[in-house]
């Protein structure tokens, strides 16, 4: 693993220790080990770390430590819809719990919402279904990101804490409560262990809470 990764994986450690959540979280078909768990959540970290520590990536923040806060973000994003647990990372979401994934609506770690068909326009990456969105998490953290981004320019002019809430309603003017809340984890994980010097990207800007690239 390289340093970033280290640090994401140390965020969920504290987050969600393995330890812990692997048998609070051991629905019927889905018990895994500590050290299970630990695989997998490298595994998220990566994926994480490759969408955005990517020349040119798209990203919601700008500035020397926009891909750090940035993937500091998706990483609150994905704990608070998913608590990276077993069956919402690799689906099916587990039946026996009413309403788990929105009823079989939302797919992966970041509950992206394909319904029956398959992932539209405002996915970024339209015609996936969400068996496509469990089967490759690459894919799930990429139209994550297009979403926080879409939903970052819409809210642009409210304040910060309120720019996630086109991802979590769809609506500017709905959402408050959850994108937040999610927000607010996002800077708690940013500031409980700062990241590792990363590479200096090129075109960097000072941090104005501007989306990178608009």
């Amino acid at each position: 693993m390289n340093t970033i990764v280290t640090w994401l994986v140390a965020l969920m450690l504290w987050a969600s220790p393995p330890e812990r959540d692997a048998k609070h979280q051991a629905f019927p078909g889905w018990a895994e080990t500590p050290a299970e768990r630990t695989v997998r959540y490298e595994s998220i970290a990566t994926d994480i770390y490759e969408a955005v520590y990517v020349p040119g990536a798209r990203l919601p923040w700008g500035g020397k430590n926009g891909p750090a806060r940035s993937a500091a973000l998706l990483l609150a994003l994905s704990f608070g819809e998913s608590g990276w647990a077993p069956d919402v990372d690799k689906g099916p979401c587990y039946p026996g719990v009413h309403g788990r994934c929105d009823g079989g609506r939302a797919a992966c770690i970041f509950q992206i919402q394909a319904g029956p068909g398959t992932t539209l326009v405002q996915h970024g990456i339209a015609g996936k279904t969400g068996a496509d969105l469990f089967s490759d998490r690459k894919l799930c953290v990429q139209v994550a990101l297009h979403m926080i981004n879409r939903s970052f320019r819409a809210a642009r002019l409210l304040p910060l804490e309120d720019r996630l809430n086109v991802y979590a309603s769809g609506r500017v003017g709905a959402g408050r409560a959850g994108g937040s809340a999610r927000m607010a984890l996002a800077e708690k994980f940013f500031k409980h262990s700062l990241p590792p010097a990363a590479p200096a990207w090129p075109g960097d800007e000072p941090e104005t809470g501007k989306i990178a690239g608009n």
